[in-house]
Order: structure tokens, then sequence, then C-alpha cells
């Protein structure tokens, strides 16, 4: 129940009314003795019961007076060991590019290559995979960078990274084609609130509501985090659910394929067989080689049930038989935060400090949005005097980071966007064409594990 101090001119009536209905004195006029100690005492039970009610406050998170050093004692002391507010996070994208001359050979750009910005040499980002460029290749986009500073410092304007630090010598170029806008600095006292109140939702572990606190609160081993999280269960298909998440770039960079995986069955039969995971999606098939001839096992058909974020499928009676050779290839996995966040959920049996996110006969896949590029044209107007190409390529880098603020199932609301881009610098007005035409951009409605997103190569000035 709330609580609300009294004031000194509450307590002064109280402690006089006592006075007169307890003792003989009565001399309670303006300036005398008797009144000058009532109202010293009143004063300083006033007192008194503000600091209670501040101590008091202090306990509820939904408290906007609770911030700071107080506010990360609460979340501490909350149950089961409490919780630490979000720290820094560092900037990631696919949206480096880069060039060479020579291209009679294949070349391999290894995972930790790295690149820096023109504009200030302290800041490196760090090549995410290993990527390849082959024969005849000049030009190989959509490489994956993290920013080794953590925070917004790391974030970085269209066109900025341009440095070759410690990246093969056959290159001669690179350049950032899209801006980097998803590094975030401490979480701020209102989200931390918000996150206090969501872990106290969360100690029952596999409501949706605690799923989407542990993906939301998790810290890649890169220290990378996800801004968004969504938990979708599928109606036709009971028991399983998504974990969609995304840190504003839709994360679709974050596969390799798989490694090719094989066992023989032995004499007592086997109805387990493994893949590494997780798989992006079900096996199809796989492959047996039973003697001379070549069986194919295949999931449409029932041969077996693929479990693609535990790396297992479970074959059917009677489909394997003793001295079988199985073979699993041609798959793809999901590699970083997805990864790492599709571990946590599953926990570990053999440690009792990891005991997973979901509930018994459940799935729960973690999955990146589908991404819904929304092509558009715009039209800016600078203010008199200003570079007009500086503004237009700042308005597009800032067109783009605000789409990348949306959430899986978020609208895109013309009207809002209009308002995030109007605080370009040197802005006077701009207008929003659906992409390659002339007829006006509408609101854009996805679906719920769909993030409207665009990218360079889709906001164009006309």
């Amino acid at each position: 129940m709330p609580y609300t101090p009294k004031n000194a001119q509450e307590l002064l009536q109280s402690l006089a009314s006592r006075i007169v209905a307890l003792t003989k004195l009565t001399d309670l006029a303006e300036g005398s003795v008797l009144r000058l100690i009532v109202e010293s005492v009143a004063e300083s039970l006033a007192g008194v019961e503000l600091r209670l009610k501040r101590i008091r406050d202090s306990f509820y998170l939904d408290n906007p007076d609770l911030a700071g050093a107080d506010l990360d004692e609460r979340l501490g002391e909350l149950p089961l060991g409490g919780v630490s507010r979000q720290g820094e996070s560092a900037a990631t994208g696919d949206v480096l590019s880069v060039t060479r001359v020579n291209a009679a050979a294949a070349l391999t750009i290894p995972v930790g290559s790295l690149v820096g910005r023109h504009d200030d040499e302290t800041l490196l980002y760090r090549v995410a995979l290993n990527y390849t460029m082959g024969i005849g290749v000049t030009t190989l986009t959509n490489i994956q960078i993290t920013a080794l500073v953590l925070g917004s410092v790391g974030n970085a304007p269209s066109g900025t990274i341009t440095q070759l630090v410690d990246m093969p010598s056959d290159l001669v170029g690179c350049t950032n084609v899209g801006p980097l806008i998803n590094g975030v600095d401490e979480q701020p006292d209102d989200q931390a609130r918000a996150m206090g109140i969501s872990y106290l939702s969360s100690l029952a572990r596999t409501l949706p509501e605690a799923q989407v606190y542990m993906a939301k609160s998790f810290v890649a081993s890169d220290s990378t985090q996800v801004r968004f999280a969504n938990v979708w269960e599928d109606p036709s298909r009971p028991a399983y659910g998504r974990l969609v998440v995304d840190d504003g770039t839709g994360l679709a960079g974050l596969k390799r394929a798989g490694a090719a995986s094989s066992g023989i069955v032995p004499a007592a039969g086997q109805r387990i067989v493994w893949h590494e995971a997780p798989a992006t999606v079900e096996i199809e098939n796989i492959s047996v080689t039973r003697g001379a001839a070549t069986v194919v096992l295949s999931r449409a058909t029932g041969d077996f049930v693929s479990i693609p974020e535990r790396g297992l499928c479970y074959v059917a009676a009677g489909k394997l038989v003793s001295g079988d050779v199985w073979n699993i290839t041609g798959y793809s996995v999901y590699t970083g935060i997805l990864s790492e966040l599709q571990s946590e959920v599953e926990g570990d049996p053999s440690d009792a400090a990891r005991p997973g996110w979901r509930a018994a006969t459940t799935r729960l896949q973690v999955m990146p949005p589908v991404v819904q590029i929304v092509g558009i044209g715009y039209t800016s107007v600078p203010v008199s005097g200003s570079d007009a190409a500086t503004v237009s390529a700042a308005a597009k880098d800032a067109l783009i980071a605000y789409l990348a603020t949306l959430a899986p199932g978020a609208p895109l609301y013309v009207a809002q966007l209009y308002d995030a881009i109007m605080s370009t610098t040197d802005l006077l007005s701009i207008r929003f064409w659906m992409g390659g035409t002339s007829t006006p951009l509408d609101d854009v409605y996805p679906a719920d594990d769909t993030v409207v997103r665009s990218d360079a190569a889709n906001v164009n000035e006309v």
C-alpha cells in the first residue's frame, strides 16, 4: 500500500491536540514557549517521515526516483543473486566492403583482421568471420565487423571505416557502405529499473517473460548483445516456440556451413544420430551406406524427426540396422550470439548452475528475425548555405539507423520516420517515396517474427 508522509503542520496539530487532551497545558498561542517546542518536534518528525518514505520507496523498482547507486544496490538484492545493469555493448554489422586489384587466385580474409577509421585512428574494427574472395572477384561486400571499443563511441557513419590496418596485403581499399549504429552505452536508470521488474518475472525461468529477459540481459563472448527479443509460439506445433532476437542488424551473417557428421550403427542398433548445433533449419536427409547400397532417410516421409537447435535426429524404428554408416552433410549452423543464446536456453544437465530456460518436453529455438527490406527514396532540402551532399548522406544514415530501432513485429510509421529524420543537422525538409517509384511511402506492418530494415543499397536520394 502507498505510504504518504505527514507534513510538519499535520504533526503539529496532532501533537497539540494530544497535549491539550492529556495535560493541563493550554498555552499553544503563536510565539509561546510550548508552541515553539511542539513546532520543533513536529519539524523533526516530518524529516523522519520523509526519510522513511524514501527508504520504503527505494524497495519499489517502479519508483522513478530510484536511481544510480541506490538502484544498483536494490538490483543486487533481488532473489537468487540479483541482477546487474547491462554494461556497454560493441557495435557490429555486416557493412564492410573490400576491394583488390589482383584477382588471379582466391584470397582468404581471416577472422580477426582489422580495419580502422580515417577520422579517428584509435577506433579499430575486427572482422568477425572468415571470408573468401574467389578467383576473379575484386570486390566483396557484407563483411561483418565488430568494434574493439565498447559503447556508442564505436558507432560509425557510412564511409568512415577506410583504413586497412591488419588485412591481407592484396587488398587495396575498404569502406563501410552503411552505418554501424548498434553500439550502446551502459544501461540508463529507466531501462535498469525495467530490467529488474522483468527479472522478477523471470524467476520461473520457463515463462515467455523469463526467456525474453534472459535474451536481453545476455552478453556474448564477443561483448555483443541483442536489443530486441520476442517469444513466438507456433499454434500449429504444440510445445514449440521461437525466441526471435535482433541487435538492429538482422543478424543475417551469423551462420556458416555445419561440419559433416557420421557414425557406424552398433550391433544393438541406434535410434539417435547427431550433428553440429544449432542448425539453422531441420535436417532434411540422412545418407546411409548399407553394404554396397546407399539409402536416403527423409524427414519429409517420417523416417526421422530433426531437432536442429540440439543437433539431434530421432530415427524411426527399423530405419537403421547394425553396420550402417550414416552421414549428415550440407546444412548450416548459427554462430556468435545466436549459438551462445541457444546453448544458454538448453542448459547443461551436468552443471547445476546452468539449468536452462525451457521447460521439459518443450522446444525453444533461437532464431534471427525475418528481415523485410524496404526500398525508400527520399528528396531532401538542406538549409541554405549548407552542403547538400553532406546533409543528404546524414539523412540517409539517420533513416537506416531509425529502422534499426524497430523491434520484431513493430510497424514502420511514416509520421514517426519524419520525426526521427528531421533532427538531422542542416536538414530543412524531406519527402519519402516507395523505392524506385513516385508513390509516397506508406506505413509498413510486418509479421510478428519480422523486422523492417533497409540498407545503403535500398535507400537513395531521388
